[in-house]
């Protein structure tokens, strides 16, 4: 198996695909999480909003991101003969 740092493009936007969207859903739960903390002291005001649409946003974008590494991982691989 080739490293990632020495695969070509398209194999190492195949490998990116899947921590991307883990680390998409980690900036969502964090913005979750610090949305509730202003929201719950008092100061989240405006705040929350535009928290809650970020976590959205970041939840879509990896869901995105799951469903193109799906979808490559499930397509067949061109063989030369």
């Amino acid at each position: 198996m080739t490293p990632p740092w020495r695969a070509s493009g398209r194999a190492r936007s195949r490998l990116a695909t899947r921590p991307i969207a883990r680390l998409r859903i980690g900036i969502g739960i964090w913005l979750l999480f610090l949305m509730t903390i202003l929201h719950s002291t008092g100061h989240g005001g405006q705040w929350a909003w535009l928290l809650a649409v970020g976590t959205a946003v970041h939840w879509v974008w990896a869901y995105c991101l799951f469903r193109i590494a799906h979808r490559r991982a499930n397509e067949p691989r061109l063989r030369v003969q």
